[in-house]
């Protein structure tokens, strides 16, 4: 199921990029984190959190359309909250993990217009800021080449970037950094404190989260020395 629609985009133009966005159900998303944080807890934060990418998202300049692929039916609870962001959604069908959702909304883009930069982009950056979007985009518009970028770790990936006509598949999942680096996409590095580089996987990701935020832990939160 497919919501909205967008103008054919011409890549190395303004606007020219697809962020594809992949985005669990958030009654289930974030395993990990519910080993630490109530239920609620967990659905409030990755609404704000997916919230805060996806309003980023629609502020950068070389991002001219955004696709959220899901496990569940999200457009009504986006089209609210991001109307001005023109979030456009696709329901993966069959459900399956989170390559074979990428892997559909890459081909649901290049049967509308093979001529797209795909950006695709975890929804759980907290810290992410439109403009550092911005920049990573040109210098993989620079280099000319498919790029990954590591999470804080160096292991994981947060991000991959798809030049028009590229036959890579994205390898999200443990040692995915290396996963693509061996696949052929080139790592650009970036800054350690990078928006771009910090997602919220763990307990530890959280905390820090709050720290950054100066929010409250919420009810139901375990710490990491009472694991």
């Amino acid at each position: 199921m497919v919501h909205a629609a967008s103008d054919r985009l011409v890549a190395g133009a303004p606007g020219s990029w697809v962020a594809i966005v992949p985005l669990r159900n958030f009654a289930t998303a974030k395993s990990r984190l519910r080993t630490h944080l109530s239920d609620e807890v967990v659905e409030t934060l990755m609404r704000d959190v997916s919230s805060a990418v996806l309003h980023q998202l629609g502020r950068s300049g070389a991002v001219g359309r955004i696709l959220v692929v899901s496990d569940a039916d999200l457009s009504e609870e986006l089209a609210g909250r991001h109307r001005e962001d023109q979030v456009e959604t696709l329901v993966q069908s069959p459900v399956g993990g989170l390559n074979e959702a990428v892997a559909e909304a890459v081909c649901h883009i290049r049967a509308q217009d093979g001529m797209s930069p795909l950006l695709v982009i975890h929804a759980d950056l907290p810290y992410l800021g439109a403009a550092e979007v911005d920049r990573l985009l040109g210098e993989v518009e620079r280099l000319g080449k498919d790029a990954f970028v590591p999470d804080c770790s160096g292991r994981g990936s947060t991000v991959i970037a798809l030049l028009p006509g590229s036959p890579r598949r994205a390898a999200f999942g443990p040692d995915s950094a290396a996963r693509h680096a061996e696949s052929g996409f080139t790592e650009i590095q970036l800054p350690q404190q990078s928006g771009l580089r910090h997602d919220l996987d763990t307990a530890e990701h959280y905390l820090s989260y709050l720290r950054h935020t100066g929010r409250r832990p919420g009810a139901g939160t375990v710490s990491p020395s009472q694991r």
